[in-house]
């Protein structure tokens, strides 16, 4: 990360880290080796999940299989909070 306050870095497939200023938000977090129903991914997440910032919020843009990796939370304390469409929160909460 550079000195910039406000930056997208893009991590492969939906995901991408926005940092505005000391805060950092993850969009449609996918950390699998396999994208569902597609098989084994292209390339590599840009980043590993342990390698993350702090995550003030996690921000689902939509409930598309690829965008939406159940598999993938488990890197993120369950205090993070999590934006989404409507209806798609009661799914997410069974995970």
């Amino acid at each position: 990360m550079n000195s910039t306050p406000y930056q997208i870095t893009h991590l492969g497939h939906g995901s991408n880290l926005l940092r505005l200023g000391d805060q950092y938000f993850l969009t449609d977090p996918n950390f699998s080796p396999k994208i569902f129903l597609k098989g084994n991914r292209a390339v590599p997440p840009g980043m590993k999940p342990q390698d993350l910032p702090k995550i003030s919020a996690i921000i689902i843009s939509h409930a598309c299989y690829d965008h939406l990796d159940i598999f993938s939370y488990k890197y993120f304390s369950n205090h993070t909070p999590i934006v989404c469409p409507k209806g798609v929160g009661a799914f997410i909460k069974r995970f």
